[in-house]
């Protein structure tokens, strides 16, 4: 049984794969200004630092509940990555569930974007992490603050993975700086559809944008041509690639099928891109 040592004081004994957590973090979980944070390490002890992918849940999710998921993090923690996952904050329109402080018109009081990279800086320290060697990625409104640190803040990491979750409205007209982002959605996704819709949430409206939408504004920033520069059609997934842009950076969108959850294999595939073969580039 592979055995992967939990920081943050976290016992999953029903799960496989996990064992109890180490004093790392003293209480536990993991405290930060304005927050915490949960770690899952590699079970073979890193003779350098150690790469890192930041986790950012989906809403009224959990760091907790995302540490339970052996599914989604055993092939990160397989291939000698650590995985860093912040809790995000209690939405004050909702009362309890957590969320993020995606630009999207309303603002949470807590700085996302500032406190991400507190927890990385954090967590650096205390696990001997490599801060050069950072890929941050997010599922759902975790996926849209990925996009929005990817854009606003984009030397937070080498790498951006988002699935099911872009940019709300309004969108940037730019972003600061090219970036390595995938982008993954579920074509028949209902819940924040890639065409973009309207919603209404305890008296506020918002709009979540057009996944097509963002693109441009990437396409814009790093100087990208309208027609990718390749595309893929598979049973898995229908792939596009911008990689010779002019500004640099790299943009890939994937369609899957299927709706707003993320497919079995999808660690894997998010691996596949970050680490591509040498025959497959």
């Amino acid at each position: 049984m592979f055995r992967v040592i939990l920081a943050a004081g976290l016992l999953i004994a029903a799960e496989p794969g996990f064992a109890q957590a180490q004093d790392a973090c003293q209480p536990s979980p993991c405290l930060v200004d304005g927050g915490q944070y949960r770690v899952a390490l590699p079970a073979i002890p890193a003779t350098e630092p150690t790469p890192t992918v930041l986790y950012l849940h989906g809403y009224a999710a959990s760091s907790a509940a995302v540490l339970r998921n052996s599914g989604l993090l055993q092939p990160f923690l397989d291939r000698g990555y650590a995985v860093v996952v912040p809790d995000g904050q209690v939405d004050t329109l909702q009362g309890h569930h957590l969320d993020w402080g995606v630009r999207d018109g309303f603002g949470l009081p807590r700085d996302d974007i500032a406190f991400v990279r507190q927890v990385l800086a954090d967590a650096a320290t205390r696990f001997s992490l490599d801060p050069e060697n950072i890929v941050l990625m997010g599922y759902s409104r975790g996926g849209s603050m990925v996009w929005d640190i990817a854009c606003h803040a984009p030397d937070t990491a080498r790498a951006y993975v988002s699935h099911a979750g872009g940019f709300w409205a309004p969108l940037p007209p730019q972003c600061a700086a090219s970036v390595r982002l995938l982008h993954s959605h579920g074509f028949t996704d209902r819940t924040l559809p890639v065409e973009g819709t309207g919603m209404e949430w305890f008296g506020y409206s918002f709009e979540v944008a057009s996944v097509f939408d963002g693109l441009e504004v990437w396409q814009r920033t790093m100087g990208c041509p309208p027609k990718a520069d390749t595309a893929e059609v598979t049973a898995a997934a229908w792939t596009k690639a911008w990689t010779g842009c002019a500004e640099g950076g790299q943009l890939t969108l994937q369609l899957l099928p299927g709706g707003h959850g993320r497919r079995a294999g999808w660690a894997e595939a998010v691996l596949d891109w970050l680490e591509p073969a040498p025959d497959n580039p």
